[in-house]
């Protein structure tokens, strides 16, 4: 029996828990069927010596009628939605028509007749481990499934021979190199969201009938390989590749179209034959692409900030001046070169990211970004903004610098755990110096007597200055102080799946923010000036001087008459309602640069080389 085989080769196999085959689960849903249990086999629920003859020459047309209706009503038990005896076999499309036949003719479930059976499985989270050679038993199987699970190697001598789709989604694999020995000729593979860092393997023969292909959230960096590698499969007419660190250079959708001639569609995107002639001939240039990744970081204005709190007055700090300045501070991959710098010699501020108590660092040293010498450079970084005054409607920023980064990789997974943002505000406490002591003076009057003067001349009076004005005092600054007012992480992850210019919002503290109630123009309000200068030329209409003074009197009436009027309740009311603070937003702009034709390639490398020719 099917049911013993089953069960025996079950208690054979599953003996170590860290060794899991695909065949062994595939055994254990197997028997999740009930292929000779009720309402499928033989059993007392049937009339099975009508079913078992082959020929109903001998059974009355009364007692085949009978034994119609039983068997539809038994396979209505397995195909209802509503019935308890109704399984889930989403592993197989093929899993429920086998339980229809196990009613209808169950003395055709064997073995031998179940492994011709199946044409598809998708055994998903399952931990299953490795492919062992009992998937060979499977003659018909042209779709195989095995995503989610923790297969690190694959072995393609046990693979089936007629197998044509093969999807090892979210799995550990590093390496197709023991996959390309003796895999049969596929037609689809989908090896996304793993670690693999090279697709040399891919060169083999056996990939030459590859009609698509999904290498999508992978590591692989390095576009000119990827591009000769691809090249020679001459069928191949769907790629995946986003979510790669190759996707972040500029020209990788150009290379890959101009050399893989046969593609109609990249990264779910169609190509069209105007892009293919934009593209045409850049493929010439493979010796001079760069691994090299170009984003742009953009803010614009900061929102909804309270504020600053007035220090009470002290004797201490009657000639003390504070100053305060805002900036925003976002983190950012340290192997990187400013392509702006040589135009915009502000500078940069850069700490490294270790944890959050970075975040109350005080010491910000200012550096020059550069190329990365022969120390290991931190992964992350902060830099920020130029810093503004408080202003209470909006701070505008317009800030903006543009980066070249050459470890794709660190920048694949920082856009893919996004950006961290900060609101920082700077303190600086500006006095005057204080006198010193003076010692001598004392020792002068111990020597004259008491009450005498000094044998030294007074200094002279100090002339005063041309102007008549006493020169102005310098001032201490203190240290500045830097506290975070509020901060937030910016979701990037939507640049690796095709969206190359990212504008948000990002909220980083205060009340609750509700998306779309604020505009995304970055552009601060232009002031008319025309209007101003004529508003300041004109003349106050009449009676406005002469009645000013009884209409600032009439006002003060008002005001205490209003005051007056109103109960205690309600100021009671009034002071318990506390109006919610406004959100403190922020407005960014991340861009991947993208080259979109020949021509515009041209150009970029034009201007790389200048800029290089400068570093140098």
């Amino acid at each position: 029996m099917v049911r013993q085989s089953i069960d025996s080769t079950l208690s054979e196999r599953i003996r170590d828990d860290k060794v899991q085959s695909c065949h062994d689960v595939y055994l254990s849903l197997l028997k999740s069927l009930c292929l000779h249990e009720f309402p499928c086999g033989f059993g007392s629920w049937r009339n099975s010596s009508a079913l078992r003859v082959d020929t109903f020459s001998a059974v009355t047309l009364k007692d085949y009628g009978v034994d119609t209706d039983q068997l539809e009503s038994l396979v209505q038990l397995v195909n209802d939605e509503k019935s308890p005896w109704k399984l889930d076999c989403d592993w197989s499309n093929d899993a429920l028509k086998l339980r229809e036949l196990a009613v209808r003719k169950p003395e055709v479930i064997t073995d031998s007749f179940i492994y011709k059976w199946f044409k598809s499985l998708r055994i998903i989270d399952k931990n299953v481990t490795c492919i062992d050679k009992g998937m060979l038993k499977f003659t018909n199987l042209e779709e195989l499934t095995l995503s989610a699970n923790s297969i690190d190697d694959i072995n393609g001598t046990c693979i089936p021979k007629n197998l044509q789709i093969l999807e090892l989604y979210a799995n550990s694999l590093k390496s197709l190199l023991n996959l390309s020995r003796g895999i049969p000729p596929l037609t689809h593979l989908g090896v996304g969201m793993n670690h693999i860092d090279s697709i040399t393997p891919l060169q083999s023969p056996h990939w030459l009938n590859l009609v698509s292909l999904d290498l999508s959230y992978n590591r692989l960096s390095d576009l000119p390989t990827v591009v000769s590698t691809l090249s020679i499969m001459e069928l191949l007419k769907t790629l995946w590749l986003f979510g790669n660190p190759v996707y972040l250079i500029p020209s990788y959708r150009g290379f890959l179209i101009d050399n893989i001639r046969s593609l109609t569609s990249l990264d779910d995107i169609p190509i069209t034959a105007d892009e293919k002639h934009e593209y045409k001939g850049i493929h010439r240039y493979s010796d001079r692409l760069k691994n090299e990744s170009r984003l742009s970081m953009s803010v614009y204005w900061l929102k909804g900030l309270q504020p600053p709190e007035e220090i009470p007055e002290q004797s201490s700090l009657i000639y003390t001046i504070i100053e305060r300045r805002y900036y925003i501070e976002y983190s950012f991959p340290a192997n990187h070169i400013p392509l702006l710098l040589m135009e915009d010699t502000r500078n940069t501020v850069v700490q490294d990211f270790i944890d959050d108590s970075a975040f109350e660092c005080d010491d910000l040293a200012r550096i020059v970004l550069c190329k990365p010498s022969h120390y290991e450079p931190p992964k992350t970084t902060f830099l920020q903004t130029h810093q503004v005054e408080f202003q209470e409607e909006a701070m505008y920023f317009s800030y903006k610098e543009q980066f070249a980064v050459e470890n794709l990789e660190l920048l694949r997974d920082y856009l893919k755990h996004g950006i961290q943002i900060n609101i920082v505000e700077e303190t600086t406490m500006l006095s005057p110096p204080r006198s010193p002591p003076s010692s001598s003076v004392s020792k002068e009057r111990l020597k004259s007597g008491k009450g005498g003067k000094s044998k030294k001349e007074a200094p002279p009076p100090e002339k005063p200055s041309k102007k008549g004005k006493k020169d102005a005092v310098e001032l201490i600054r203190s240290k500045p102080e830097r506290v975070i007012l509020g901060g937030c992480t910016m979701e990037t992850s939507e640049i690796l799946e095709g969206k190359h210019s990212l504008r948000l919002v990002c909220h980083c503290g205060g009340g609750e923010y509700i998306p779309g109630s604020v505009s995304l123009d970055p552009s601060p309000p232009q002031l008319d000036t025309d209007k101003k200068g004529k508003k300041g030329k004109q003349k106050p209409p009449a009676g406005a001087q002469s009645g000013g003074k009884k209409e600032k009197s009439a006002s003060k009436k008002d005001k205490k008459s209003s005051k007056k009027d109103s109960s205690p309740i309600e100021d009671d009311v009034q002071s318990s309602v506390s109006v919610p603070p406004p959100p403190i937003l922020v407005l960014i702009d991340v861009e991947l640069e993208r080259w979109n034709s020949i021509n515009e390639f041209r150009k970029k490398l034009r201007e790389s080389q200048q800029l290089s020719k400068k570093l140098s």
